[in-house]
């Protein structure tokens, strides 16, 4: 590479996931001039270019320049031995690592200049993965390999069939069907946000009442749907007519005492009318559509329409919930 084009150059620096995982392209070049002054590792670096990429030109080597905090990675970066040359008109980089058979070709992480020893870790530009694939593949002839897909932690929570407790004649028997149904579902609601969460609550379930004070604070990010549930009783209690009321206004009400205090359902008013029997009825039915009944239950639609379920209270719940919509 000309003194003036790796003058400005940006190194490049292994993650921890790169160094323990990458499978990469091994790939070299011609290097008469440059093998002669080589140290033991250099000379091992221009070998493997050259032989896996026979049209190689310019080749020049030099221990790698970058850190890391983690020092396993440290130690992986010290010994390996970074590769310029020239591809067919194109500039390339290649690390050699300590093992002295595997090259890592293209840039991973780039890091500021590195007489910067303070230098700030930045990703490299973002590219098409299967464009770059091929493209080596071209070049080299080399066999290239794909990282496996990336995980998203909420896949883990998302409400599939084996989630789902099937009743005969239920019209609710898939996810998709659940759905449609808890989204038409009868609720209390709270908050004035854009984003809609389903939540099963029983007033009695000390993680319930801590959800709900928490909602307090994402109001303006959510629309809460609560729907009152037993779950702690073989049967309704007091609390759970006191949030089951003729009046939803009342529910309301209620609910915001009870949530604080559930003893406070003794001084109440409560009307046992057959719309309060209904309404208890009917979220049962759906409560009891859930495999697991751990309380409180929150669900919503994510980002690509598929309705998820998490069971318990956590702290950050809310925020979790907000990036996964």
């Amino acid at each position: 590479m000309p003194a003036h084009t790796r003058k400005n150059a940006k190194k490049t620096l292994l993650s921890g996931v790169s160094v323990l995982s990458l499978l990469t392209f091994i790939s070299t070049a011609s290097y008469a001039d440059a093998i002669q002054a080589a140290s033991p590792a250099e000379r091992q670096a221009i070998n493997l270019v050259s032989k896996r990429f026979p049209k190689a030109l310019d080749i020049e080597t030099q221990p790698l320049a970058a850190r890391s905090n983690n020092a396993l990675v440290a130690k992986v970066l010290k010994a390996s031995t970074e590769v310029f040359f020239t591809l067919d008109g194109d500039n390339m980089t290649a690390i050699m690592l300590p093992d002295g058979l595997n090259l890592i070709v293209g840039k991973v992480i780039e890091v500021d200049a590195p007489a910067n020893r303070n230098a700030r870790l930045t990703p490299a530009p973002i590219t098409n993965k299967s464009e770059m694939l091929a493209a080596l593949k071209e070049k080299t002839g080399a066999r290239t390999t794909e990282m496996p897909p990336k995980t998203d932690i909420m896949d883990g929570y998302r409400f599939t069939e084996d989630r789902l407790t099937p009743m005969k004649n239920s019209p609710y028997n898939t996810p998709e069907l659940f759905a449609e149904a808890l989204q038409a579902h009868h609720t209390l609601t709270t908050g004035t946000g854009s984003k809609h969460l389903y939540i099963f609550t029983d007033p009695n379930c000390p993680n319930c009442r801590k959800e709900y004070a928490l909602a307090k604070d994402h109001e303006s990010d959510f629309t809460f749907h609560w729907i009152p549930i037993y779950a702690l009783s073989p049967e309704p209690r007091a609390e759970q007519i006191a949030l089951t009321q003729p009046s939803d206004e009342v529910s309301l009400q209620n609910m915001e005492r009870i949530m604080e205090s559930p003893s406070s359902v003794a001084d109440m008013e409560l009307l046992t009318e057959m719309e309060t029997v209904k309404k208890i009825r009917d979220n049962q039915i759906l409560f009891y559509h859930i495999k697991d009944k751990r309380t409180p239950i929150t669900m919503y639609l994510n980002t690509s329409g598929k309705i998820t379920a998490i069971n318990g209270h956590n702290p950050k719940l809310f925020n979790i919930i907000f990036n996964d919509m």
